[in-house]
């Protein structure tokens, strides 16, 4: 019979060695806050939405290979929000999501934006 701590020990040493991790830069915001200010845009259009999605082939084999890009990124979400309205250059109200989702070789991450589209005066 084999000792117990020889099999934790590998156990350990296993789990450990699989965990991986990484950071991404997602974006620059040139205003956020997350309290009421006076900002008094013009609004332009209630609701738009923009996203911006990476998707990776064989994501476990050292983190997948990219199909297009390896992360997305918020400020190409939010650009596509913007565009959505002819004039505007700017979003309040924003409300932030982001959906992951895998299938056996394949797996993507999407990050959407959702505002109000206004035009400073």
């Amino acid at each position: 019979m084999v000792p117990m701590m020889p099999r934790v020990l590998a156990v350990a040493i296993l789990s450990v060695s699989l965990a991986v991790g990484c950071t991404a830069r997602m974006g620059d915001l040139v205003i956020v806050s997350s309290h009421s200010v006076n900002v008094s845009p013009e609004p332009l259009r209630a609701g738009a939405e923009g996203q911006d999605c990476a998707y990776r082939f064989l994501p476990i084999l050292l983190g997948g290979l990219p199909i297009g890009k390896w992360v997305p990124n918020i400020e190409d979400a939010m650009d596509r929000a913007i565009e959505t309205t002819p004039d505007g250059n700017l979003l309040t109200n924003v409300v932030m999501y982001q959906t992951v989702w895998s299938v056996i070789l394949m797996n993507g991450t999407c990050l959407k934006v959702r505002g109000d589209v206004g035009v400073e005066r």
